[in-house]
């Protein structure tokens, strides 16, 4: 069954759901935007693909858009658990999360990896480098799908091999070529299942691979990456930015494997806040993945706790993003027609153009383009509470009206509320962009006070439901 996505993380947050289809296994086509043929043929056979899946009750997942698909009328399944407006994307930097979680090198790309559990890193993958032939690629998934034995699951007696010119197989584990392994799962021939099979390879090359702590292993790489950017003659928000692509890039993806133990974290925090339902799911990631970082942090010599405390930095940034600035861009998108007519003084205003400018550029695109920064939101907010600057503002007076309807208006805009919040980013959130380590001390704070100010934020919310 087809199934695209923009990221990672939305299969994670909806796993329980993908699993209520009772899936046999899953395969995973990845691919960037350079692949043009590939991604070509993908694209215009994915209707294909999707039922040829169907068959051994497979899930096809992407992260692309096949809008014809997507128009299907028979995909209920899919649109009841992603949603309606839901729009898959190609990014790639997502497909660099999927590969660093699978241990895929992405000098492999296009390939199809297939696995049979969401919440773990086992899977073996087969490489379509270089094919770009659609009677080869159309004869490739046919086989991956075709038959089913007693297991209802497909069984392979013959499947490609390469010369160059046809897929080949990768272990798991990067770009070690176990020869028996490959032999093995190439010539097998009994009754097992396909799982079966992989499982005993996934089993073998455990047993080569050294017995390293990966967790350790990924924060001190990460390590090494964060003091690198932080010490580029960038700009301040230019350096948080690729920090948080490198965190999202290695940390966010093993949330996938940790399992019970990100759980244990989820449990912690709701003791911490207050409305843990009604988070949304990005800062219910966020969050009990910090303190998971914090605790596997200490039991590393002179470590930088940035990753810890932007963690919580962004998960409160999110969450007045999400629920206060996002939400007003869909109303005023509704409200107003004219929208340049409108914004045309705000546009002018030197106070105000920031604001103006991204709610007017992101107007067309995916309403997840509108984004500010901690301190814009802190700034706007505070000249939404001033009275000079919003007398001469359309777009401030409009953006107060909503806060008033949809917030506890004297709260959110109080000097003490606005103070605490651009304290949490000038002592916090942009300290993680300087070029020395914040300290265990530095993350105690930040986890201290953060959650503090989320509980606030949500109760400020009118009872979660916007007018």
């Amino acid at each position: 069954m087809g199934y695209p996505v923009k990221k990672l993380s939305d299969i994670l947050t909806n796993s329980n759901e993908i699993l209520r289809l009772n899936p046999n296994f899953f395969t995973f086509i990845l691919y960037k935007k350079q692949h043009k043929i590939f991604r070509n043929y993908i694209l215009k056979e994915f209707n294909h693909l999707h039922y040829l899946s169907k068959k051994p009750n497979a899930i096809l997942f992407v992260l692309d858009n096949p809008l014809n698909w997507l128009q299907r009328a028979d995909i209920e399944y899919y649109q009841d658990i992603q949603g309606r407006e839901y729009q898959p994307e190609l990014n790639d930097d997502e497909v660099d999360v999927v590969c660093e979680y699978f241990k895929i090198h992405p000098d492999s790309l296009p390939a199809v990896i297939i696995f049979n559990n969401l919440h773990s890193q086992s899977c073996t993958s087969i490489s379509l480098k270089g094919i770009n032939e659609e009677r080869i690629l159309s004869d490739f998934f046919e086989k991956l799908f075709a038959r089913e034995n007693d297991y209802g699951i497909v069984r392979e007696e013959s499947m490609l091999y390469g010369n160059g010119k046809e897929p080949f197989f990768l272990p798991p584990f990067g770009a070690k070529i176990i020869q028996s392994v490959e032999t093995q799962f190439l010539t097998y021939k009994s009754e097992k299942t396909i799982f079966q099979i992989l499982s005993g390879i996934v089993q073998q090359l455990n047993r080569i691979e050294n017995k390293i702590d990966t967790i350790l292993t990924v924060i001190q790489n990460l390590q090494y990456d964060i003091e690198t950017i932080k010490r580029t003659r960038r700009n301040e928000e230019d350096k948080l930015n690729l920090i948080y692509k490198k965190i999202d890039r290695k940390i966010t993806p093993l949330k996938l494997s940790l399992g019970q133990d990100i759980k244990d974290y989820e449990e912690l925090l709701k003791d911490l806040i207050e409305n843990w339902d009604i988070l949304d799911p990005l800062s219910k990631e966020m969050l009990p993945l910090a303190e998971y970082l914090f605790d596997q942090m200490s039991r590393l010599n002179d470590v930088d706790y940035s990753p810890v405390i932007l963690q919580y930095c962004r998960s409160l940034e999110n969450e007045i993003l999400q629920k206060l600035f996002i939400q007003f861009a869909i109303h005023i998108y509704q409200k107003i027609e004219d929208l340049e007519g409108f914004l045309k003084g705000d546009l002018e205003n030197e106070k105000t153009k920031q604001f103006a400018k991204v709610i007017l550029s992101s107007k067309n695109k995916d309403i997840e383009d509108v984004k500010f920064t901690l301190g814009q939101m802190i700034r706007i907010l505070e000249y939404t509470a001033g009275k000079r600057t919003i007398k001469e503002s359309p777009l401030l007076q409009e953006f107060k009206q909503f806060i008033t309807q949809n917030f506890n208006e004297t709260n959110i805009l109080s000097k003490d509320y606005l103070s605490n919040i651009k304290s949490i980013t000038d002592d916090f959130r942009n300290r993680c962009a300087h070029p020395y380590k914040l300290n265990e001390e530095d993350a105690i704070q930040c986890k201290e006070i953060v959650p503090q100010d989320i509980n606030n934020f949500l109760r400020f919310w009118k009872n979660g439901i916007l007018t």
